[in-house]
């Protein structure tokens, strides 16, 4: 369950990325860490340690620089890592993730087929 406090079962919730995203989550009780690529790993390898946190937003543009580390820790309960859009649009990776985990899933690509369906000619 989550409160106004930006908590979910007793874990908090964090974002690392654009500082101009962090202005919007802070007030929503998000803890947010403004982050460049050349820190983006070590931000994310303390939070993920610190076992506080039971999810964590990253943006699309420091997914490619976090991309081992989060291979790393998807085995773990806690946290979830969930990639958001950045400032400059979506680069359509968290689709992309999902889409795999639905391979995995179902055995087969169910994201395309559904929009394969939805066509008309």
């Amino acid at each position: 369950m989550s409160n106004s406090e930006g908590r979910i079962s007793g874990k908090r919730i964090a974002y690392i990325g654009q500082r101009y995203i962090c202005y919007a989550l802070a007030p929503l009780g998000v803890d947010v860490f403004p982050t460049t690529e050349a820190d983006a790993v070590e931000r994310l390898k303390l939070l993920v340690d610190s076992r506080d946190f039971g999810i964590i937003f990253l943006s699309e543009s420091l997914y490619e620089v976090c991309r081992e580390l989060m291979q790393r820790v998807v085995h773990l309960p806690f946290p979830v890592i969930v990639v958001l859009p950045d400032m400059a649009g979506s680069r359509q990776i968290a689709l992309e993730i999902m889409r795999e985990k639905m391979r995995k899933a179902a055995g087969r690509d169910i994201v395309s087929e559904g929009e394969d369906s939805c066509k008309t000619e």
